[in-house]
């Protein structure tokens, strides 16, 4: 006798992906340099924060290990010098460490800080448009498509040259925009921000972000461009802020 039977189909979720298309946090790092609609799509169904984390962890310690690290090998000579094995030298090469340690700590809090605030000005924004995405999808995917082009680009400006710098521990940075052009120029600190954003790692960001805002946040293609152009007037906004206040508050010196 034949015998016969019923399996029972579990409901899957429209927005989260099958187990079998299921990406490995690698291989949502790799697919967002080689092919990204498909990561976040993928991310805007499962949305991660341990890679996320560490990508932004990784950009704040290149970002400042780099020049602090150029800046004690250069003066350790000095020191060296000056105070040897004294416990004066050893003080001072104390002081040196501790004082850069918690000045990376300070800068791993603030760059937080930015982040979230990035997030949250874009999610505002998308909030304007009708749209409802949720603000922890939003992060993660804001996190690889900020930080991923930043971290690429930091490598490659910074520590490149530093590493062939024969000797020298303080080499140019290699130009991948088109500010170092207008560098001579005295122009508006608005014009210079904007123009500080017509760069390639930038603009690579700025696809990545319009990209991630289309699946998080369910809007077209078109609406994910606007939302994204305002999220980029906001930045340049805030970093020209940002300028105006320090050279202030240099000037007050």
């Amino acid at each position: 006798m034949e015998a016969t039977g019923e399996e029972t189909i579990q409901p899957q979720h429209p927005d989260q992906p099958s187990e079998a298309g299921r990406l490995s946090r690698l291989e949502c790092l790799g697919g967002v340099i080689v092919s990204p609609v498909k990561t976040f799509e993928h991310l805007a169904g499962r949305p991660q924060w341990f890679l996320p984390l560490i990508i932004i962890i990784l950009y704040t310690l290149v970002s400042f290990v780099i020049p602090m690290v150029a800046t004690m090998v250069a003066m350790a000579p000095t020191l060296m010098k000056q105070f040897g094995d004294t416990p004066s030298g050893i003080f001072s090469i104390s002081g040196i460490v501790f004082i850069s340690s918690f000045s990376l700590a300070i800068y791993v809090v603030v760059t937080f800080i930015v982040f979230l605030g990035m997030v949250g000005a874009l999610y505002a924004i998308t909030r304007i448009f009708k749209a409802q995405p949720g603000f922890y999808p939003l992060a993660a995917t804001v996190a690889y498509a900020e930080f991923a082009p930043r971290l690429i680009s930091i490598c490659i400006k910074k520590f490149i040259p530093f590493l062939t710098g024969k000797g020298q521990m303080f080499m140019p940075e290699i130009p991948t925009g088109i500010a170092p052009i207008f560098s001579e120029f005295d122009v508006p600190i608005l014009l210079e921000a904007f123009l500080a954003r017509i760069e390639l790692f930038h603009l690579w960001s700025f696809a990545l972000v319009a990209i991630a805002v289309r699946f998080v946040a369910k809007v077209t293609g078109e609406r994910a461009m606007l939302i994204t152009l305002l999220y980029w007037a906001v930045c340049i906004l805030a970093v020209a802020g940002v300028d105006v206040l320090q050279r202030m508050f240099e000037s007050l010196l």
